[in-house]
């Protein structure tokens, strides 16, 4: 073999070492995809009539609840009523990371966020129709969206670290994640968190505008 053949298969080689160490996003993507499947399975179970209308009664007095209560709270109090049920989601993921099985009830995370805000589409869309269009777009639609993107990422460190210790556990294949790595999962959670504080002040802020 000569030398110009065996510094092309070198760098080759070279090539797949730095591409395999590479982070890969495809598990965002696949967690947003989820949420979006759940958003159409919940707004087609609600608006095609296979929720019963006593369930349907009882998302849009919860959903009229809360309306009433963002024309008449301040803004941080409708921020933190946004703010704490997304957070104890976020804990579950977040604590979901740290098991080799759990993985999975992650990746349900974004889907049942996506169903529930379906459902509630579909609800007020049977009840108003086209009018309840900007009702949605400004009032639910930009915090659910932030905060469902927030969801899939968080859902997608979640489950890259349990796998890790699904193979540690089960499949040998390679070490328990290390300090490091367990250290980078904790400081992104807190970033997704802080973000997620962002979004509910954003959306507070944009309902009060809309309601004044």
């Amino acid at each position: 073999m000569s030398w110009t053949s065996a510094e092309f298969f070198a760098k080759q080689r070279s090539k797949r070492i730095y591409s395999a160490k590479k982070p890969k996003n495809y598990l965002f993507f696949v967690m947003a995809a989820l949420m979006t499947a759940g958003v159409a399975v919940g707004t087609v179970l609600a608006s095609s009539g296979y929720l019963s209308e006593s369930a349907c009664e009882v998302i849009l007095q919860a959903a009229d609840e809360t309306l009433q209560q963002q024309r008449s709270a301040k803004m941080f109090t409708t921020a933190a009523a946004a703010f704490l049920p997304a957070l104890a989601v976020m804990a579950l993921i977040f604590l979901s990371g740290f098991c080799g099985v759990t993985a999975p009830a992650a990746m349900l995370m974004p889907f049942a966020k996506g169903v529930g805000f379906g459902v509630l589409c579909g609800c007020i869309y049977l009840r108003e129709g086209a009018d309840a269009f900007w009702q949605v777009a400004v009032c639910i639609f930009p915090t659910a969206f932030l905060a469902g993107m927030l969801t899939a990422s968080a859902a997608a460190l979640s489950v890259k670290l349990s796998a890790k210790y699904f193979k540690g556990l089960f499949l040998r294949r390679e070490e328990f994640p290390s300090k490091t790595e367990i250290n980078q999962y904790c400081i992104k959670s807190l970033a997704l968190l802080a973000a997620l504080s962002v979004a509910s002040l954003a959306g507070a802020a944009i309902a009060e505008m809309y309601f004044k």
